[in-house]
């Protein structure tokens, strides 16, 4: 977590409880959901939608059949979803099914929007029922009303009217082969708690959808809600439905002119929106459909009834994210004639300020798309004539010609095909995805000061006085307030610039917006502190979408030219970002200085700006490969890196993977996660468990986190999974327990084994703990279980030992060898303990068993040695490899500085010796194999990388490494490389890298980097090859041949003896593979085909 200088706070969501608590504590803000709260199957496309129920549901039935159909309608759309797809709209929320619409009109509808790539979210609303009284006595609605979802005849006709029979459109329509997969979901709850008369504006035919406040009446007309626990039986009712589906259940709510969890000044009667968001039962998806918008005027007025801010709806959105992930907001693009809230004070202005700003700013604060409200006003030749005759407008029966884009809006035209085309650019460039890797970093009004240190405080840009009034805290209304007058009552909060930033993994943007009524002047954005690598590497940026003419801002001017490409140019290249890059309108920004990454920027009144990152093209190794990466975020997952983080890998749940241990180091309320990698997203997001979830912060099952806590994990009892074992680095009465990870229940179970339980504090069997001791865990004996190696970490005198659990006691009790009881205090064979030492398991030699190497790390004349256990003698007796002070591992020169991580990082069965020099002048990495009694060079970077990786710590901290092992399939490890740094701001670069060995050249110590040896004098025959390989090599020596597949897995390995010699490959697959002959400390590499 990162360390903050204000008390912030951070959440805890559970799928199965309400929000659970807000704790206060000095680190940085990150949201939490138990696993059960996220639905996993959502993709990351960004949702880009229309919402109205006129001329998009409108089609010519002649040609409706497909975007444009053959002579004579071929010059025609059929639609308006014809400029709509076009105009990048992926999504169309429909008001359909209604009572009057056929199951086979309705898939009709939904074929032509399959027609148009556009999936439907359609309204599944019409299962509440209240039921009726007697109108007579005045009474209409009785008190509570009823869930119905078929039709079923045992209600009254007048009630069975009103129903649309929902089951049936599972089994008849919304299964449909040619339909399922263009259906994203149904939305049971819209606006539920706000007043509604009967719902399909019918009477005497009284069937209303909602439950009746019995004050609530205008003509007899009944206003109603749905009550919160009938929504809650309705998404318990059609979850599994969808489900089998793949479609997903929508929730849409709106806090009009009124506190999210207020329901008496909204022209609601008894529910609240948070009331319906804390339901058990959820939807997937929850749209924030709040639609009111201000323009300058009213910031400065009394507020009534029907008006709030127009930041309470990222408020909203804000606060929905307790409930869901996924959030789309529902922006309001209607035009009422004489009302200029929308389009501002000028319905004029060629682009409206306010709908970008809408839009965008919805974006920094999360939402996974955006649907446009009221698209129906964008259709016909002028604004008003659209709103004069839209209602005729909607018939079966149009013109031919009457979809075409010259027939649309002004409006729409220049305002909302422009922005629905940015927003598929920037979707189809990967910049709106919304996983982990995508968000960089992000500022909304709510933190303050900037927790990403690009932006200084508010009070430094923004005005002190605007037309005379202080506008540098905004002043916003407050609903129900007791003043009138403009003063420090209606101050909520800090209207400085927000923003956020994206990546698509090789380019990042910022998107960033002005809240404000007024103009900003030179807001400084400072990016040296970035932990992202292609924003470090940066050299200038570019404005997007624009050019400098129309960037030029004075006190109140708008933006009043957003056409960033002609619309000729953006149809012809659709998909094709890459030539879109080249036409769009742009200009470049440039840093202040090469080695200061500042801009300086100016805001128009609710102005937005999309700026990319520009940079030099580079290129990385392919030896090593990039899985995954923070992106230079500072999380992992809702885990937010810190230096005061302590991190273990271990495969704690026994899927034969690794998971990352996150344990703070802190003597009170630290928190703790266990985090796995997800192979299908390719993502370190599977988030198992956290001890806020169950037993408390400040506590891992029942063991007590203190900041002197040393960690461990290792499979001690031979069950196939790693164990925690935690010990307190204490000179006296030092705590260690032994815990489990249960993967059933995914939380750590109670204690397998407690020292104050058994042998007492302060000892592990006979071994005092002290405050210096270092701890290896390894499999020295090669019974299958890790044993406990303890070495004092002292100027003299050092004692060591080796210790077994027993899991038939459940007790640390086998003691199988202590250097006191052989070889003399301060010595592990010939190896002389000191206490710069650093110590290493791991199976080197490929025997089955680990061993343990030391390195003295100190500034010169290093020792190292490589030494085995032998099992039959308990004694560490094998002296399998020193380098007698030359300060070397083979060509590695040894620093004290160094990093050292072992793993079987080539694939070949041994465990491997990753060497990586760090500091500020960091310039180099290798990595070793021993064999023959000798460590070998595998690799060695040539740009000092690995892969994207920097050696040195570029501006940042040194480094930290930990191996992780994923799992590539039921029977394969991956052993990879998972890498940590800190930069400024306390942001935290992480990434994770495997090393690749079919991309691999033959290395010589005497040869420069990469130069590979002639592969012309070994020969193998015949290739592409359906059984077998002959291998012919001009040598007699044993040689080494190794197999891997083309995703860098060793799949075979074969000792050869023979000059020539016939490899049996009838067990490999059909496919391409890499063929690794070592031979007289030489390796060299050949590409084999096996094809049948």
């Amino acid at each position: 977590m990162q360390p903050n200088l204000f008390l912030q706070f951070r959440l805890i969501v559970n799928g199965f409880r309400e929000f659970l608590s807000l704790l206060i504590f000095p680190f940085t803000v990150v949201l939490l959901f138990s696993p059960s709260s996220i639905f996993a199957q959502q993709d990351n496309t960004f949702k880009i939608g229309v919402v109205g129920p006129d001329h998009t549901t409108t089609y010519n039935q002649n040609i409706w059949t497909g975007v444009k159909k053959p002579a004579p309608y071929n010059a025609f759309y059929s639609s308006a979803f014809g400029v709509f797809s076009e105009d990048g709209v992926n999504f169309e929320r429909s008001y359909y099914p209604d009572l009057y619409i056929s199951q086979d009109d309705f898939s009709n509808f939904i074929t032509l929007l399959v027609n148009h790539n556009i999936s439907l979210i359609d309204n599944n609303e019409g299962w509440f029922k209240a039921i009726p009284g007697n109108p007579s006595t005045g009474i209409l609605v009785t008190p509570l009303g009823q869930n119905v979802y078929d039709m079923s005849s045992s209600y009254p006709t007048h009630v069975n009217n009103a129903i649309y029979n929902y089951d049936a459109l599972y089994s008849n329509v919304y299964n449909l082969p040619t339909l399922q997969n263009n259906i994203f979901g149904h939305i049971l709850a819209g606006e539920s708690n706000y007043y509604h008369w009967i719902v399909h504006n019918e009477w005497p035919s009284v069937y209303p959808d909602f439950y009746s406040n019995p004050s609530g009446t205008i003509n007899n007309y009944t206003f109603c809600e749905v009550p919160p626990r009938k929504l809650n039986s309705a998404f318990l009712h059609f979850q599994p439905l969808a489900n089998s589906l793949n479609q997903y259940l929508l929730q849409v709510q709106a806090v009009h002119g009124c506190s999210i969890s207020n329901s008496t000044t909204d022209a609601e009667g008894i529910y609240s929106v948070s009331e319906y968001l804390k339901i058990g039962n959820r939807g997937n998806v929850f749209i924030e459909g709040s639609y009111f918008q201000k323009q300058w005027e009213i910031w400065y007025q009394p507020t009534f009834p029907s008006h709030i801010d127009y930041l309470g709806k990222f408020k909203s959105i804000d606060y929905s994210k307790q409930y869901y992930e996924y959030i789309l907001a529902e922006i309001d693009v209607s035009y009422l004639d004489g009302q200029d809230y929308m389009w501002l004070s000028n319905p004029n202005i060629k682009n409206a300020n306010h709908l970008w700003f809408q839009t965008y700013t919805s974006i920094i604060h999360g939402v996974s798309g955006v649907l446009f409200w009221g698209i129906y006003d964008s259709y016909n030749t002028t604004l008003q004539t659209d709103i004069n005759a839209k209602n005729a407008f909607n018939v079966n029966v149009v013109s031919n010609n009457n979809f075409q884009f010259a027939n649309f809006s002004e409006v729409y035209k220049n305002c909302i095909s422009n922005l629905t085309k940015e927003l598929r650019y920037l979707s189809e460039k990967g910049f709106l995805s919304f996983d982990d890797r995508s968000i960089v970093c992000t500022k909304t009004a709510s933190l303050s000061p900037d927790p990403n240190c690009i932006l200084e405080s508010s009070l430094n840009y923004l005005p002190a006085t605007v037309s005379g009034l202080a506008a540098r805290d905004l002043y916003t209304v407050l609903n129900n307030s007791s003043s009138t007058i403009y003063t420090n009552y209606h101050r909520t909060e800090d209207f400085g610039i927000r923003y956020t930033i994206r990546t698509n993994g090789s380019e990042v943007i910022i998107i960033a917006s002005n809240p404000n009524p007024y103009s900003v002047f030179n807001v400084d954005f400072n990016f040296n502190n970035s932990a992202n690598p292609i924003i470090r590497n940066s050299t200038s940026m570019e404005m997007l979408f624009e050019d400098p003419l129309d960037n030029v801002v004075t006190d109140l001017n708008y933006k009043e030219n957003r056409n960033w490409i002609s619309r000729a140019n953006f149809i012809a290249n659709m998909g094709n970002t890459s030539v879109l890059d080249g036409l769009m309108r742009k200009y470049t920004i440039p840093y202040q200085s090469p080695t200061n990454k500042t801009i300086s920027i100016s805001f128009g009144p609710f102005d937005v700006h999309i700026m990319k990152f520009v940079g030099p093209s580079t290129s990385y190794s392919e030896l090593w490969q990039r899985d995954w990466s923070n992106n230079g975020s500072g999380n992992i997952q809702y885990w937010g890196l810190s230096d005061i983080d302590k991190r273990i890998s271990g495969d704690f749940n026994g899927d034969a993977a690794s998971e990352i241990l996150n344990i703070q180091s802190l003597d009170n309320l630290a928190w703790s996660s266990l985090i796995g990698y997800n192979e299908t997203s390719g993502q370190l997001n599977t988030w198992l468990w956290c001890n806020n979830d169950w037993e408390g912060i400040g506590t891992i099952s029942n063991w007590s986190i203190k900041s002197y806590d040393k960690y461990y994990s290792g499979d001690f009892n031979g069950d196939n999974k790693d164990e925690l074992l935690c010990i307190q680095s204490l000179n006296q009465n030092g705590k260690a327990a032994l815990l489990s990870y249960n993967q059933s229940t995914n939380h750590f179970n109670p204690w397998l084994w407690c020292n104050s339980e058994h042998e007492g504090l302060g000892v592990i069997k006979w071994w005092g703990i002290s405050a210096a001791d270092k701890y290896i865990i390894g499999d020295y004996n090669g019974d299958s279980k890790d044993e406990l190696l303890c070495i004092q970490g002292q100027t003299l005198n050092n004692w060591a030992a080796l210790i077994g659990y027993n899991q038939s006691t459940n007790l640390f009790d086998n003691w199988l060898w202590c250097n006191n009881d052989h070889e003399g205090l301060n010595a592990i064979l010939w190896w002389t303990i000191n206490s710069p030492d650093k110590y290493y398991s791991g199976d080197f030699n490929g025997d089955g068993m680990d061993e343990l190497l030391c390195i003295s790390a100190q500034d010169q004349n290093n020792w190292a040695a490589l030494i085995g256990y032998n099992q039959s003698t308990n004694l560490f007796s094998s002296w399998l490899w020193c380098n007698n002070g030359s300060n070397t591992i083979s060509t590695w020169t040894i620093n004290s500085l160094d990093n050292y991580t072992v793993g079987d990082f080539n694939q070949d069965g041994k465990d491997d010796l990753m060497c990586i020099q760090d500091g500020t002048n960091g310039t180099h990495s290798k990595l070793f194999t021993f064999s023959n009694g000798s460590w070998s060079l595998i690799w060695q970077d040539s740009d000092n990388k690995i892969h994207d990786w920097p050696v040195s710590n570029s501006g940042g901290n040194d480094a930290t490494y930990l191996t992780f092992n994923r799992k590539i399939d039921e029977n394969e490890e991956l052993p990879c490389l998972l890498a940590f740094r800190e930069f400024g701001c306390n942001k935290y670069l992480s990434s994770l890298y495997h090393y690749n060995p079919s991309k691999t050249s033959y290395i010589d110590d005497n040869q420069s980097k990469n130069e590979s040896t002639s592969s012309t004098e070994i020969i193998i025959y015949p290739n592409p090859t359906s059984s077998s390989l002959y291998l012919a090599i001009p040598f007699n020596n044993d040689c080494e041949v190794t197999f891997f597949n083309s995703f860098g897995s060793l799949v075979k390995r074969e000792t050869i003896f023979d000059r020539v010699s016939q490899i049996d490959l009838s067990d490999l697959p059909d496919g391409i593979y890499y063929v690794k002959i070592n031979f007289n400390q030489q390796t060299t590499t050949k590409k084999v085909v096996v094809a049948r």
